[in-house]
């Protein structure tokens, strides 16, 4: 979702300060810290970097035993320009049992009032199996009662038992509640081998990608695996500016920033290196739960032929799919059991990965306020050509009931 078309925000954002008492209202509630309490247990909404950062001590027996992606400072390093921090921070007997991490969308620094929580990739969620339900409840409940939060968009693996938990708490509320089923994340799985991976693809994709590591293997190309942080940050650099489509520097900053909240083992920083010491395309993601997750890829797009037109095909069509074979076999060697890719794939991968099977949750609360913007939202996208439109499908749900048989859609 791309957020840079000035036109359209500038338009938002004159419509979002002209709504009654929509910039006041912002700047207090900015200010202010949201509780909703419930017996044993209470639930805080915190807004500020600075506190998210400091539960990592104030919750240490918690965030102990979670994995580096459920940490405070890897949820920070994953927010871009337009995502402002808005987590629900949960407690039983005063102690941090559960964290729910949230982004609201910011348009210009000022906050709309529309929540997401992303658990498609299991990064939402900060807590232990005895108090996951417990905790969930508690973050929607505390979400739901907040006056600043007018939408919530909750997206979940299918299977999730978290799915029934989202639909109960909504019929709790005076919300308007659509769901979305939604094709998620490309998962290849893994088989015990590289050999018995390669059986699995078409004839055609075998002998490519035989061809192309021959190449890279004759031009003294050599894989780096298991980069650090430092080396990666100058492989990055580099193939910033030789790639296709340019990369601004928050995004990459985005990417540095998340592969050094990692620790070590879980780091999936490899690349391809050519025989002068130049980057030839390098990959960043994380190893957890028996799989890995690819993130982010660079590329030498840059055409060099060198007389026989064989390097100009390998470098500007070939070598995402040389790397990933490459991260491939290394994580078969080391014991994964599926690559998961985030977001979306293209390339070879395309054919032979199977899409989680997901669902998004809109929840909208009643105020005038909310109405009020998801009107124009409406209004703007009949008018607006539809690559800008399109960008406003954020505000409103789709105009689909909930499946059959589970909750009414308003309650």
């Amino acid at each position: 979702m791309n957020f840079n078309d000035k036109a359209l925000s500038s338009a938002l954002v004159l419509v979002w300060k002209h709504l009654p008492l929509a910039e006041p209202l912002a700047d207090r509630l900015l200010k202010r810290t949201l509780h909703f309490t419930d017996a044993f247990w209470s639930a805080e909404i915190v807004f500020s970097p600075t506190k998210i950062r400091a539960l990592k001590e104030e919750g240490s027996s918690l965030f102990r035993d979670l994995p580096d992606t459920l940490q405070p400072g890897f949820f920070l390093a994953t927010l871009e320009r337009y995502r402002g921090p808005c987590i629900a921070v949960v407690k039983r007997l005063g102690e941090v049992v559960g964290v729910v991490y949230g982004w609201e969308m910011m348009l210009r620094g000022i906050p709309t009032g529309c929540l997401y929580v992303d658990e498609s990739l299991e990064l939402a969620v900060a807590t232990t199996k005895e108090h996951r339900e417990s905790v969930l409840r508690m973050a929607l409940s505390a979400w739901l009662n907040s006056g600043r939060i007018g939408a919530l968009r909750i997206t979940l693996p299918r299977e999730s038992r978290d799915v029934d938990t989202v639909r109960e708490v909504a019929s709790a509320y005076s919300v308007q509640r659509s769901e979305e089923l939604r094709e998620l994340h490309p998962i290849l799985s893994l088989p015990p081998s590289y050999e018995d991976f390669e059986k699995t693809l078409g004839s055609n994709t075998r002998k490519h990608i035989r061809q192309y590591r021959g190449y890279s293997q004759n031009n003294n190309q050599h894989y780096v695996r298991n980069m650090d942080v430092c080396e990666f940050r100058t492989a990055v650099a580099m193939l910033s500016e030789k790639m296709k489509f340019a990369v601004t520097s928050e995004e990459v900053q985005r990417i540095l920033d998340m592969a050094s909240e990692l620790s070590v083992e879980k780091r999936m920083l490899a690349g391809l290196r050519a025989e002068d010491g130049e980057w030839v395309a390098a990959v960043m993601g994380w190893k957890e739960s028996g799989r890995g997750v690819l993130v982010d890829q660079f590329n030498d797009d840059m055409k060099r032929s060198n007389g026989d037109g064989i390097e100009v095909q390998l470098r500007s069509n070939s070598t995402s799919t040389l790397l990933r074979s490459f991260l491939i076999e290394q994580l078969i060697d080391e014991g994964f059991e599926a690559l998961w890719v985030y977001g979306a794939t293209g390339g070879f991968l395309t054919r032979y990965t199977q899409r989680l099977p997901g669902v998004t949750i809109y929840l909208d609360r009643p105020t005038l306020l909310w109405r009020t913007v998801r009107a124009i939202a409406e209004l703007a996208k009949r008018r607006l050509p539809k690559k800008i439109a399109n960008k406003l499908d954020w505000i409103n749900p789709p105009k689909t009931p909930p499946p059959a048989g589970n909750l009414s859609e308003t309650a």
